[in-house]
């Protein structure tokens, strides 16, 4: 929908992104999301099945039928969409996972440190589950040891043997399987290179072998991001488009959907709206 002009009124958004669902129309405006306080202790969502665990929202589990034991997905976010729409996606994903007892191995986005992650992840977290069943992996120089114990290092020579799945299981003795391994192809690619893909045959056979689930976060600016959809299971998209922010599924293909988030319990919770 445009507006080319509105007497009287000066048109700050020429260009909306609407929907006729429930029989009238809604326009979706490029204001971002209003996010209270963090907070708000996460209310874990239940497995969905025998082999399919939760997103950590449930119109994500509406959508694509959960997660399923020994897949791998790719979640692809343009470089435009704001910030707070990647964290309300994560941190329903990494919450759900380590609430249930689960381990979660992360490589975060820029090079980020466990510090970090902890600042917008751990109060969503009851006391103790960052520690039992969360490790961050950080660019480290070859050879250092110090850190959080909650850190796993990246030396930056073989990205096998880093993220060696062996290893993550080792340092993380008292979490349930399946494991989560999310990891952010910006920071692997700057770290190992552009080829990091190829490079990372034994820990996704491994991590395919134990039943756990890869999700790698791409954008169109990463290199691998055509290689990992096409061994993904799951390709999700999320986009911004005249400020409005909508996500579909490349695999399985669906409907536009616009991507908002609810914060009713304190914590994000993700909420589609079909354009239709």
């Amino acid at each position: 929908m445009t507006l080319e002009k509105l007497r009287g009124a000066e048109i700050r958004q020429h260009r909306y992104i609407y929907t006729l669902k429930d029989g009238r129309i809604r326009a979706f405006t490029n204001r971002p999301p209003s996010q209270p306080p963090k907070g708000g202790s996460w209310d874990p969502i239940p497995d969905l099945g025998k082999d399919a665990v939760s997103w950590g929202h449930r119109a994500l589990d509406q959508l694509t039928g959960g997660l399923h034991a020994g897949s791998f997905v790719a979640l692809e976010v343009e470089p435009d969409v704001p910030s707070a729409y990647l964290d309300g996606l994560r941190i329903g994903l990494i919450s759900n996972f380590a609430t249930l007892g689960r381990g979660v191995a992360y490589v975060p986005g820029r090079k980020s440190s466990v510090e970090n992650v902890y600042e917008w992840l751990g109060t969503y977290l009851p006391s103790g589950v960052f520690d039992q069943n969360v490790r961050v992996f950080e660019s480290s120089p070859l050879g250092s040891l110090e850190g959080s114990p909650n850190a796993l290092h990246m030396e930056g020579s073989n990205v096998d043997t880093d993220l060696k799945w062996s290893n993550v299981e080792y340092r993380l003795p008292n979490s349930k399987h399946p494991f989560l391994s999310f990891l952010a192809f910006d920071t692997l690619e700057s770290v190992y290179g552009e080829g990091v893909l190829e490079q990372m045959t034994g820990h996704l056979t491994a991590v395919r072998r134990a039943r756990d689930i890869l999700m790698g976060h791409v954008s169109p600016m990463t290199k691998s991001t055509q290689k990992l959809a096409n061994l993904a299971h799951v390709h999700l998209k999320v986009q911004n488009v005249n400020g409005a922010i909508l996500l579909f599924g490349q695999k399985p293909y669906t409907e536009l959907y616009n991507l908002s988030f609810s914060y009713e319990t304190g914590a994000p919770s993700a909420v589609l709206t079909p354009i239709v």
